[in-house]
């Protein structure tokens, strides 16, 4: 009985799966300047203080698995990667590239991220929404953002204006692959905002 029964629980339970789960990070912006100014500091007393509110992402993006849709499904599904995980929500990563972005864009400025410091009281905010950031396979990486720059104690519009950017993938599209194009639509994305941001704020 002894020698059945631990062979029926061997049965049962088996061997343990391997955990299959990859997890991706949006990587930073690889610059040589943005050491130098995280090294040296930021300036004493900016010019300005540009904060960055928390990005709006919607509810079906708000996910630490992957959200994909597939192409010429017309019921309009989306679904969730199976193994695919990201390290961070997708508002975080974006918003931390942006950061960097702007950073570069505007050296005598402070850039700061939502949630800031309670002494900050930033001059300029930027709220930005995304709209669409969802791979469909096969078919490619659509990012649609709007940003609006607003300022002074009414949060006055400066400047809205709406960004959008796409880039190709085909059946054979790898994980890697889809982690990389959503990154570089991402980096397009926060260099045109970065340079648009530098004609409305920099001195």
């Amino acid at each position: 009985m002894v020698l059945l029964s631990s062979g029926c629980a061997t049965n049962i339970i088996g061997e343990p799966k391997p955990d299959k789960t990859r997890v991706y990070l949006l990587p930073g912006v690889n610059d040589e300047r943005l050491s130098q100014l995280q090294t040296t500091g930021r300036a004493f007393k900016p010019e300005i203080v540009v904060g960055i509110n928390p990005i709006e992402v919607p509810e079906y993006l708000n996910s630490f698995r992957l959200v994909y849709k597939k192409g010429g499904d017309i019921n309009n599904r989306i679904f969730q990667h199976d193994f695919m995980r990201w390290g961070e929500s997708l508002a975080s990563g974006l918003s931390r590239i942006i950061c960097q972005y702007l950073t570069l864009a505007l050296p005598q400025n402070w850039v700061v991220a939502a949630p800031w410091a309670l002494w900050i009281n930033p001059d300029v905010i930027l709220q930005i929404t995304v709209e669409d950031w969802a791979p469909t396979l096969p078919g490619g990486v659509l990012l649609r953002v709007r940003c609006e720059f607003r300022a002074g104690k009414e949060k006055t519009s400066l400047f809205a204006k709406y960004y959008s950017d796409f880039i190709a993938l085909d059946k054979n599209s790898t994980e890697e692959s889809i982690v990389c194009a959503m990154h570089e639509t991402a980096n397009r994305f926060a260099a045109e905002l970065a340079s648009d941001a530098r004609a409305l704020l920099a001195p």
